[in-house]
């Protein structure tokens, strides 16, 4: 369907497959280098690691309760790489690594499709290289699987309905119903809803009729169906209620998690879209300009999207990762169109020099960043080291600015590239290393089994209780208690008893409560103090 690429609008075909190839290899590099951070991966690699050593395979549970947070197809994916390499970060991020390099050859196929070849392999390298889906790739969060599977949907209904191939509808129904089975309704919500609103858009409405609705819908409704029936019998009526309302509606109108006002992402999207927002507003212009049903589609996936979200009450940058896709193929097709001779090469040199400039004055807010903020001192060794990424960040700057000065256009796009991917290495191999000692739980667990000589119990206090980081680090069946009272009654019985929580927690406890307590561990984990405490015969001092 597309053409083949322009000779000398880029330095060569291989060099620009390879570019993507590079792209994808990247992202496995050194992904394991680090432990599970919060909020989001130990949680879900507990719930993972209890559905495979404990057997809750229909209902996902936390703590040895059940989890309604979530539906449980990512955990049954992390439970399966566990099962293939063992207990550990390596097969928890598998599944994301995996998961961002699919879509990003989706990307590149749904481009070769929508435009050219060259578009594809453009659209693949931009979505490869965007700071959110660099981090969320090495990451053991959901939204990456998500985004693969709504990416893929929507790519299958695009083909179906731009070459008139019905077939694929079916395997696309089939696609949201594992989104849903990942996060819920908005797996079959974003696809669904960028694919009919962009058909009203280009004025083809009538299309809607035409894709294969009700067996998609049966299909659709069986694979959902296969799962949340026997879970909502099996987890009761609370839990079919938390997973079919609470979040979901309740994450929408009023989130009880993460309210943010409606224009949230105004602020939030540039700087993750890093640093191809320099280019995205002249790829929206070219493409309304053009108006053409191939390009009007990921205009619309992509605002269709960021309003969606923008008008749900719980908002976070990870939740706008499904439209990335559509954002890389409109500035895939911009620079396609300016090296191609379809629009005047001029359109990149005001981008590239702004993006230049804002590469070297990052840079040089690294070399000085102690003179601009307060650093906490739990943060010493990775500040220490940001004269690496502020060495690639400037480097990259100054060969953008020279790229423009000398008209070299042709280089822009692998001078973007090659910044990013450097900077993606020096994070993870020696940034994301550097900050670990003081942003994951493993080592203050450690302290805690050492001092542990039989089987005390351990309590999780307050906003612990839910963490799921120490019960992935202790392994042990942790007490959740989330009042003073509750915690109070549990010391009074007078056993030996260890307590996880944070500094702030602990300082907001009565005197009479932590009387006789023994400091055990105290380390910085990410934002807070954490501490560990053992208590023995309160009851005792009570009396006394």
């Amino acid at each position: 369907m597309g053409d083949e690429m322009t000779p000398g609008t880029f330095p060569s075909k291989l060099v620009a497959v390879a570019l993507l190839v590079l792209t994808i290899a990247c992202l496995f590099v050194g992904f394991w280098r680090w432990d599970l951070w919060a909020p989001d991966e130990p949680r879900y690699a507990e719930v993972a690691r209890e559905a495979l050593e404990d057997g809750h395979w229909l209902v996902p549970h936390l703590g040895g309760t059940s989890y309604a947070e979530k539906p449980p197809l990512y955990f049954w994916l992390v439970a399966g790489s566990y099962a293939l390499f063992g207990i550990n970060a390596f097969a928890v991020r598998l599944v994301p690594v995996l998961s961002a390099s699919g879509t990003i050859l989706v990307t590149w196929w749904l481009g070769r499709r929508l435009f050219n070849k060259r578009v594809g392999v453009f659209a693949g390298i931009i979505l490869g290289t965007s700071v959110l889906v660099m981090h969320l790739a090495r990451h053991g969060n959901i939204d990456s699987t998500l985004t693969l599977v709504t990416t893929a949907a929507l790519g299958l209904m695009a083909v179906a309905y731009f070459e008139g191939r019905r077939g694929l509808y079916l395997p696309a129904y089939f696609l949201m119903a594992l989104g849903v089975l990942l996060k819920g309704p908005v797996g079959f919500l974003v696809p669904v809803l960028a694919v009919v609103v962009s058909l009203v858009v280009i004025g083809r409405m009538g299309h809607i009729g035409r894709m294969r609705i009700v067996p998609g819908l049966a299909v659709f409704v069986v694979v959902v169906a296969a799962w949340l029936v026997p879970a909502a019998l099996s987890g009761g009526a609370k839990y079919a209620r938390t997973i079919l309302f609470e979040q979901s509606l309740g994450r929408a109108v009023s989130s009880f998690s993460h309210e943010r006002p409606f224009y949230y992402y105004l602020g939030n999207f540039p700087q993750y879209f890093l640093p191809w927002i320099f280019f995205l507003p002249q790829a929206f212009w070219l493409a309304v300009r053009r108006r053409t049903p191939q390009r009007i589609f990921p205009v619309v996936w992509f605002a269709t999207i960021f309003v969606f979200f923008s008008a749900i009450s719980g908002k976070r940058e990870l939740y706008l990762l499904p439209l990335y896709p559509a954002a890389a193929l409109l500035v895939g097709a911009f620079f396609d169109a300016c090296l191609g001779g379809e629009v005047s090469g001029k359109a990149l040199d005001v981008p590239t020099v702004l993006l230049g400039v804002f590469l070297v004055a990052l840079a040089v807010a690294l070399f000085f960043v102690r003179r601009f903020v307060e650093v906490p001192s739990y943060l010493d060794e990775p500040v220490r080291l940001a004269w690496l990424p502020a060495v690639v960040l400037g480097l990259g700057g100054i060969v953008l600015l020279g790229t423009a000065a000398a008209r070299r256009r042709a280089m822009i796009f692998p001078a973007a590239s090659a910044t990013m991917l450097a900077l993606g290495l020096v994070v993870v191999l020696a940034i994301f290393p550097a900050m670990n000692a003081n942003k994951t739980a493993r080592f203050l667990c450690e302290d805690l089994l050492g001092d542990r000589t039989g089987d005390e119990p351990v309590v999780l206090y307050r906003d612990m209780t839910r963490s799921g980081a120490y019960h992935f680090y202790t392994r042990l069946p942790l007490v959740d208690v989330r009042e003073e009272a509750g915690l109070v009654a549990r010391l009074r019985e007078g056993e030996k008893t260890y307590v996880i929580l944070s500094e702030a927690d602990y300082n907001d406890l009565e005197p009479e409560t932590t009387a006789g307590w023994r400091g055990v561990a105290a380390r910085q984990v990410g934002h807070r103090a954490m501490r560990v405490f053992c208590s023995e015969g309160f009851a005792e001092k009570a009396e006394q």
